[in-house]
C-alpha cells in the first residue's frame, strides 16, 4: 500500500485540474483546498472552502 503522503500528493495533483470556469485557475491555485486528511481505512477528508 502506497503511504499516506504519497496518495495526498496524487489528490492534490488531480484537484488541481479542477478548474474554475470564471476565473479559468484550479480550485488549488485559488485556495479552495485547505487540508486533505487520510484515516487508516483509507477515508479521505477534503477540507476546503
Amino acid at each position: 500500500m502506497r503511504d499516506s503522503e504519497t496518495i495526498k500528493n496524487d489528490i492534490i495533483n488531480h484537484l488541481a485540474k479542477v478548474i474554475d470556469p470564471e476565473l479559468n485557475i484550479d480550485i488549488v491555485n485559488l485556495g479552495l483546498i485547505y487540508g486533505i486528511d487520510l484515516d487508516e481505512d483509507g477515508i479521505c477528508l477534503i477540507n476546503r472552502l
